[in-house]
This record gives structure tokens, C-alpha cells and sequence, in this order.
């Protein structure tokens, strides 16, 4: 019995091996050289019968020498190799070995392994064992044991959903209804909530109207998560609930203002559930408000009192996008305020209002600050105008 290295061939510095007795078969199985004992094993896979044809061992049995070793390995290929050639022997042992290795083992290979195994033989018993698994979050064998669940003919919601968002092949989905409605939401309120809810997107806006009148099930990352779809995909449908949750549930506040900023065309009709954040004290909610697009009476005044500079910068934006005064005033100013920030915005700002500031910014070329006079230049060159045009009309 030759034992080659997998692959073909011989193992490399490995003298090559012939079994042609239960001694030769066990040495090479305890062999200290790594390669020997993986060229070993695949040879008693490839042809099992003759290697039990060999016989015992000092009274020990091929399949306890394997046993032994696997329970003893802690070296991911090895226990994967053993594995892979003890489940080419049929047998009681073999599927409780199986069992024991899926409990202990981590190396995802070597899971699926054991799994399959257990599905070999007998599938009933093998889907009573492995469905617990689905539950342990912070075990491995949890993925392991959906992936070779999927497509079983599970019948439970519950079951089939967790299969569904654990498996790494396609599985069935159960559709989020009245019967499986309870399986969703504790998923939705779990640890695979992103998960959850990219399974359930595929229900398209039913499942989102669905969803949104099971509100009061959900916990509040699950809220934002159904929040931010209906801003993306459902801005007719969402208002109404924007405007809810900014009324009743304030300790959502922050993570509402985030997903509105992805929209902020949604901002038009929420004025006055808007305003409380946009007057807050909390200067974080008081950015968040103008970034989800809350208005203000007066900019003007409300740049005078706002210290923080991300609301400045804001506001300066703000300005310039306005037409109920003329924002050149306001933004010229800014180009010498000592924060680089605030004279990047006012300068952003400018650029964006049009050819119309030319004359007024041209006028800075004299500024007796450097910063400013640079900044002015280089406003001029986005509207097209040159810093030098002035200069060569008069020459």
C-alpha cells in the first residue's frame, strides 16, 4: 500500500513509504513528519478496505488510532485530515465522533464535515441535533449548521428564517406575515438584525408597510434600520412616521437626524418637529438638525450666536443656497475668519453663488491679509475669472 502525497507524488524530503503491514500502516500514522501522516490518510481513504484488511495493531483498531488522534489534534488541517478519512468507514462510532467533534471543533472545514457526516446518516436525527446550534450566536457551528440546513424542508418560521440569514447558500425565506411575523421581529431586536432586514428589503414595500405598523415591536437600532429604508426607497410613506417619531420617541433623536440627512428633501413639511433640534442645546443634535435640513427664521442672527464651527460652516452653506437676501456680505466677511474651515465654507460658499460676486471678490485682491488675498484668487479662477483680468483690460 503506497502512500503518495496528496495530490500526486511523494512528500517532499520524504522517503518513499511502502505499507505492506498493520505496523508499517501505524507508524506512518504516528509519524512525527506532518506530510508523512497527510499522505497516509489519504491513502487509507482512497483504498479503506485494505487498510483495514491489515488488521489490529497491538491490539488497537485503525479507527481507535484515528479516533485518538483527532481528539487529541489541535492543528486545523491534521484534524480536518483525520476527520475526512475516519468518515470513509461506516459505523455507529463514526457519527458520534462526528457529534463530538462539531460540539468541540471550530475550524469552519471541519464543521461542515461532521455535519455532512451526520446527515449521511441519518438525516432526522442529524436535523434534531444540529437545529440548537442555530442558536449560539457566539459559536461557530451556528453558521455551520445552516448552511447544511438550507434546503432541508424545515417547517418551522423561525427556524427557516435563522437558517436563511446564517447560511452561506441560498435558503429559503419565509415570507414575513402574520404566522412568521413574531420569528421576524426577534430577529429584527437581535444581533443579525442588518441581516434580517436585507432579507426582508426583498419584500419591497409591503413588507416596509408591514413592518412599519409592527412599530411598536421593535427596539430602537431595529427603528432606525426600518427608518432609513423608507427614506431610501419609500419617501411618501415615511414622513409620517418621521414626524411621529421626532414627537414621541426624542431618545431616537440623534439616529432619525442621521437618516433624514440622507434625504433632506424629506425636512419639507417637518418644520416644527425640526425646530426643537435645531434650538437645542446639544450642539451634535443642533448640527444634525440643519444637516436633515431643518430651517431657520434668521440665518443671519443665528450665525452671530452659533459657536460651533460644523453649524457655521453649515449655516454659511445655507446662506449662499438662499434667496431671500443677498448672502455676498455675509460670505465676504467669513474669508477672514481665523478657522480655515469657516473661510473654506464662506469661500465654497461664494463660488456657488455665481459670477454675480466677481466685482465684490475681486475687491478682496487688495486684502491686507495674505490668507484672504489667496482665498479671493482662487474664487475668482472657479468662476472664470481671472485674478489678472482686471489688470490686463487696464493695460
Amino acid at each position: 500500500m503506497n502512500s503518495p502525497e496528496p495530490g500526486g507524488g511523494e512528500p517532499k524530503g520524504v522517503t518513499k513509504l511502502r505499507i505492506e503491514s498493520a505496523g508499517d500502516l501505524f507508524r506512518g500514522l504516528r509519524s512525527p513528519d506532518f506530510q508523512v501522516r497527510l499522505a497516509v490518510l489519504e491513502a487509507i481513504g482512497r483504498n479503506p478496505a485494505k487498510a483495514l484488511a491489515y488488521g489490529p495493531y497491538e491490539g488497537k483498531e485503525l479507527a481507535d488510532e484515528i479516533i485518538g488522534q483527532l481528539r487529541r489534534s489541535r492543528h486545523k488541517s491534521g484534524s480536518l485530515a483525520l476527520f475526512s478519512t475516519l468518515a470513509v468507514f461506516g459505523g455507529p462510532r463514526v457519527g458520534e465522533e462526528a457529534a463530538r467533534c462539531f460540539a468541540e471543533k471550530d475550524d469552519p472545514r471541519l464543521l461542515l464535515a461532521c455535519a455532512n457526516r451526520l446527515m449521511q446518516d441519518n438525516e432526522a436525527e442529524a436535523v434534531d441535533f444540529l437545529e440548537p446550534w442555530l442558536w449560539r450566536d457566539d459559536r461557530p457551528q451556528a453558521r455551520a449548521a445552516a448552511t447544511i440546513l438550507a434546503g432541508h424542508g424545515l417547517e418551522q418560521p423561525r427556524t427557516r428564517l435563522r437558517v436563511a440569514i446564517l447560511s452561506d447558500r441560498p435558503a429559503d425565506v419565509p415570507p414575513f406575515d402574520r404566522e412568521s411575523e413574531a420569528a421576524w421581529l426577534s430577529e429584527l431586536n437581535g444581533a443579525w438584525r442588518d441581516k434580517a432586514l436585507e432579507l426582508l428589503e426583498a419584500g419591497g414595500r409591503e413588507a416596509w408597510l408591514r413592518l412599519k405598523s409592527c412599530w411598536d415591536g421593535l427596539t430602537g437600532p431595529a427603528k432606525t434600520g426600518v427608518l432609513a429604508w423608507g427614506v431610501r426607497d419609500f419617501p411618501g410613506d415615511v414622513r409620517g412616521l418621521l414626524a411621529e417619531v421626532l414627537e414621541k420617541e426624542p431618545e431616537l433623536a440623534g439616529e432619525v437626524l442621521k437618516v433624514m440627512a440622507e434625504g433632506p428633501e424629506l425636512a419639507d413639511g417637518l418644520e416644527s418637529q425640526l425646530a426643537p433640534y435645531a434650538q437645542s442645546s446639544d450642539e451634535e443634535l443642533r448640527l444634525l438638525a440643519f444637516r436633515a435640513g431643518a430651517r431657520l427664521l434668521d440665518i443671519r442672527a443665528e450665525l452671530d450666536r452659533e459657536k460651533n464651527v460644523g453649524i457655521r460652516c453649515l449655516l454659511l452653506s445655507r446662506t449662499a443656497e438662499q434667496d431671500v437676501f443677498d448672502p455676498t456680505e455675509i460670505l465676504l466677511r467669513h474669508l477672514a475668519d481665523p478657522d480655515w474651515r469657516i473661510r473654506s465654507a464662506a469661500a465654497d460658499g461664494l463660488a456657488a453663488v455665481g459670477p454675480g460676486v466677481a466685482g465684490a471678490v475681486r475687491g478682496l485682491l487688495e486684502h491686507e491679509s495674505e490668507t484672504v488675498r489667496a482665498t479671493a484668487a482662487w474664487i475668482l479662477e472657479r468662476l472664470g475669472n481671472s485674478p489678472r483680468a482686471g489688470q490686463n483690460n487696464q493695460e
